[in-house]
């Protein structure tokens, strides 16, 4: 691997838009949400090729599972159902959420080794992507909904983080 070629690629992206008829349920994507879905899918496959070995992870929440839908089946994958990515439950406190997110990262790292790039997508929630933010970059941001963020992380330096905001990329959604 060149030493200008990331190592190792994360995308993750919050949900697209959801069904809100009501708010505690699992909701399914709304309309708009599936039409994110696949904008957010194209301008994957537009940047990176439908060749990138992507892996696809989502927490169990219907919606980001559908987020992901589009780009499964674009790069004929299965999505991961991983429960580290969930939204916070009602009785988690933040640290021991700090503690799962931190969980999930130490175990995609430990899944990677220096013979190839590795690429995983990622869809979770709104309060779980800037404790993430946090815990790699120092900082946590507000995220809207399809809107993504890349890390990249290359050979000894440190982690390159990038916006994607799905917004700019409204040429897709055709």
């Amino acid at each position: 691997m060149t030493s200008d070629a990331p190592k190792i690629t994360l995308l993750v992206i919050r949900h697209a838009h959801r069904d809100v008829q009501n708010p505690r349920d699992d909701n399914s994507l709304s309309p708009r949400g599936h039409k994110q879905s696949k904008a957010l899918s194209k301008a994957i496959l537009e940047r990176w090729g439908p060749s990138c070995p992507w892996t696809l992870i989502s927490s169990p929440k219907l919606r980001c599972q559908e987020t992901l839908e589009c780009l499964a089946e674009s790069l004929k994958t299965d999505v991961i159902i991983d429960p580290d990515l969930d939204e916070q439950s009602y009785n988690e406190s933040n640290r021991d959420m700090t503690d799962r997110i931190d969980r999930f990262l130490t175990k995609i790292l430990s899944k990677t080794d220096d013979e190839k790039p590795y690429f995983f997508a990622l869809c979770s929630h709104g309060d779980w992507i800037p404790l993430f933010q946090e815990l790699v970059m120092g900082q946590g941001e507000a995220i809207s909904k399809a809107d993504a963020f890349l890390f990249e992380k290359r050979e000894a330096a440190p982690w390159h983080f990038q916006h994607l905001k799905l917004n700019s990329l409204e040429k897709y959604s055709g």
